[in-house]
């Protein structure tokens, strides 16, 4: 029965339903016009805050002009405070450098926050501020005040990375300090700077941006000439790149706490260690890799390492494993089975001069997209048995010195080994003086172009399978075969054919044919 003052029960159900479900669909844009404008706010605050603190700089700066530092947490005592009328919720920390510029300026209120570091912060530039709730854990500001100290987890940018060292001098200087390289045996890695200041004595600002924020000090505790030298900041030891950064510390023996640092930045860690030859262990556990792409060099020259543990590395994205390992003389076995290489990395001189490795475990590593195999095992001298079916989907292009100088190999598994596309094979079993038997059946050198040396000085080699389709057509003309078997003085044709200083080029690099054209191979 309707009412003829109003509405009947069921209208107004079904207004109250509509106007719920309206509600409903407008709430989210209400919440978002609402969050938008907490942040319009936070921002226009950032930039009153950084007026107020302009103004405190140059009151303070009437007559010296000096690096100030304006901040407030709530754990601390943070020295120099700004009058911001009763917000006691703010917490700060604002760096103006000698010239009255902001080249530091973080602030929060517990929902919203602004991180800045660079050369000059202005005003208009305070547009960016992040609610809280969306920015990942790890990347909120954390202030604690020490004086002028500070300790953030922040969005990070180079200004607060360290900076690497480049020079592959013995006497030079490492980083920043005063150390000589060769004095180093000891580094350790602090999150914290333990109340230290730059002196220019035995205490270096060693950041990026020459800001403080990450300190090197150095003491002989032994009194032996040598220092242990400690990098320290507050919290993280952020990298931007790790291209050289511990490059020839010839006598560093141990790296305390590395796992202190930070690397989810880094893009390059081409000769990380290289010439570290005293040191005798790292942990990579907290590496992180996600980002690096070239691993080039990045262990060479480490002879004590007797084991290194790659596992934890992440080479989805790296492009260059150039002698990687190379002169690692004390490792006896590695394992990299682990490894990505799905970004088809160099690999070439990979294991050089590993003398003492024996066993490799590549795992079922995909090297289907790897082109260049170029002295991968040369110089590894105590290797005697290797396995290449893990490159059965390859279709190398360079395979020159890949076991040169392996005076220990006795086995080879090449059936897997595709060669369709390779030009170079120059000097590809030189010096491998224990084998005896060496099957290239499955050789395809159509394409090849340059087989200088490829066997020579191979003296226990008595035995050499192939086909048809090796051939030499294709060689260049200048010292391309003039000494392919010197020195195999065990060789037999599969004829009889026996080898002879006189013939040692590439007309003898084909199926023997006996006394009418003979040759150093057999037909398998």
């Amino acid at each position: 029965m309707k009412n003829k003052n109003g509405f009947t029960l069921v209208e107004l159900l079904a207004v109250i339903s509509i106007l719920t479900i309206l509600v409903i669909i407008a709430l989210p844009n209400v919440i978002g016009m609402f969050n938008d404008a907490k942040g319009k706010s936070f921002a226009t605050e950032c930039k009153q805050i950084y007026k107020v603190a302009q103004q405190q700089y140059v009151n303070d700066s009437l007559f010296e002009t000096q690096e100030r530092t304006y901040a407030k947490c709530e754990t601390q005592n943070c020295g120099t405070e700004l009058d911001l009328s009763g917000r006691s919720n703010i917490q700060y920390f604002i760096k103006f450098n000698k010239a009255g510029k902001v080249t530091e300026f973080y602030v929060t209120d517990g929902d919203y926050q602004y991180t800045y570091e660079g050369s000059d912060l202005l005003p208009t530039d305070i547009i960016d501020v992040e609610a809280i709730a969306d920015i990942p854990e790890e990347d909120v500001i954390r202030l604690s005040c020490n004086g002028v100290s500070k300790e953030v987890i922040p969005s990070v940018g180079p200004e607060s990375f360290l900076m690497a060292g480049t020079s592959g001098e013995t006497n030079a200087v490492f980083l920043r300090t005063n150390i000589i390289k060769s004095k180093i045996e000891k580094i350790i890695i602090a999150t914290s700077l333990n109340g230290h200041t730059p002196n220019g004595t035995n205490c270096w600002d060693v950041s990026a941006g020459e800001n403080g924020s990450v300190l090197a000090w150095a003491t002989d505790t032994d009194a032996n000439g040598k220092y242990e030298v400690t990098i320290g900041t507050n919290g993280k030891l952020y990298l931007s790149t790790g291209q050289f950064l511990f490059y020839r510390l010839s006598n560093l023996k141990t790296i305390e706490g590395i796992e202190n640092m930070d690397t989810s930045q880094v893009e390059s860690m081409y000769h990380f260690f290289l010439g570290c030859w005293n040191l005798e262990s790292v942990d990579l556990s907290h590496f992180n890799t996600s980002k690096v792409t070239n691993m080039n060099g990045m262990f060479g020259q480490c002879y004590k390492l007797t084991s290194i543990d790659v596992s934890h590395l992440d080479t989805s994205k790296v492009t260059n494993m150039v002698s990687m390992f190379e002169n690692c003389t004390a490792l006896t076995s590695i394992d990299i089975s682990t490894f990505d290489t799905s970004s088809n990395p160099f690999i070439g001189g990979m294991f050089k001069s590993c003398t003492n490795l024996k066993n490799i475990n590549f795992g079922n590593i995909d090297f289907s997209k790897v082109t260049s195999l170029n002295s991968l095992f040369e110089s590894c001298t105590s290797l005697e048995t290797v396995d290449l079916s893990v490159f059965r989907n390859a279709k190398p292009t360079n395979l020159s010195n890949m076991f040169k100088n392996c005076s220990s190999l006795k086995n080879v598994n090449l059936d897997m080994l595709n060669t369709s596309e390779t030009t170079d094979i120059g000097e590809m079993f030189y010096g491998c003086s224990s084998l005896e038997t060496l099957d290239l059946s499955s050789f395809d050198t159509h394409k090849v172009t340059r087989m200088y040396q490829m066997m020579q000085n191979c003296s226990n080699l008595r035995t050499i399978y192939a086909s048809d389709n090796f051939v030499v057509s294709a060689l260049s003309s200048v010292g391309a075969d003039q000494n392919m078997f010197y020195h195999d003085t065990s060789l037999v044709g599969g004829s009889g054919t026996v080898y002879s200083d006189s013939y040692r080029g590439k007309a003898y690099a084909h199926i023997d044919g006996g006394v009418t054209n003979p040759g150093y191979f057999t037909r398998k």
